[in-house]
């Protein structure tokens, strides 16, 4: 799918209208989301008729492989192909307010990246690594042992005791899933050990990549 995603040009768009990084394929299939001027239904200032306009070029110029989400807050509408964006803000422009999309062939390497997680902050301002731990609920069908209690007070107190500075999204000792957030070298440092006691615990990892190096 890399291949037929085109990178946005801030100097092919309107003066006004923002252009934002992606943070990803949004649905899975749409790497541009344009964003509608104004509220959305029910917002009491939302405007049927400047939204029947828009609806109605879409419908004009063939433009059924698309997505929306509406809400009072405002209307996004999803891309497939950059040719139809621009085909949208270059003729509807005046009803758009920001568009979101991929800035540069890396950025677009980067959002089909495994564990690459790009956002504009790092998780609770200090952590670019997140390792999501898991303990399943055994299945009659499934040879897999979930973890013990006992097993789970050992990785916190692991954590505890190896980590300078670190965050848990669940801080008890009783969860099915769990959330480590953490500085990346700091977990780099200590990968091999947590892989050796803690793999079958560990479900996935996530790296942040921020706006600001993309």
């Amino acid at each position: 799918m890399t291949l037929h995603i085109q990178h946005c040009i801030k100097k092919e768009l309107p003066e006004h209208v923002e252009l934002l990084p992606s943070t990803k394929v949004y649905f899975g299939e749409f790497p541009y989301r344009v964003r509608i001027k104004g509220p959305g239904h029910p917002h009491k200032d939302y405007d049927p008729h400047f939204h029947y306009d828009i609806t109605d070029f879409m419908r004009s110029s063939n433009m059924f492989y698309k997505r929306e989400l509406q809400s009072s807050g405002g209307r996004n509408i999803y891309f497939a192909l950059y040719d139809d964006l621009m085909w949208f803000v270059n003729w509807m422009g005046d009803s758009v307010e920001a568009v979101h999309g991929p800035l540069s062939e890396q950025h677009i390497l980067d959002m089909h990246t495994p564990g690459l997680i790009i956002r504009e902050n790092n998780w609770y301002k200090d952590f670019d690594y997140r390792v999501e731990f898991n303990t399943p609920v055994p299945r009659t069908y499934s040879t897999h042992q979930p973890a013990t209690q006992e097993e789970v007070r050992h990785l916190i107190n692991w954590v505890h005791d190896n980590f300078d500075n670190y965050r848990w999204g669940t801080v008890d000792f009783k969860w099915f899933y769990n959330y480590l957030y953490c500085d990346y070298n700091e977990y780099n440092d200590l990968r091999a050990i947590c892989n050796l006691q803690f793999k079958k615990l560990i479900r996935r990892e996530d790296k942040i990549k921020l706006f600001s190096e993309l």
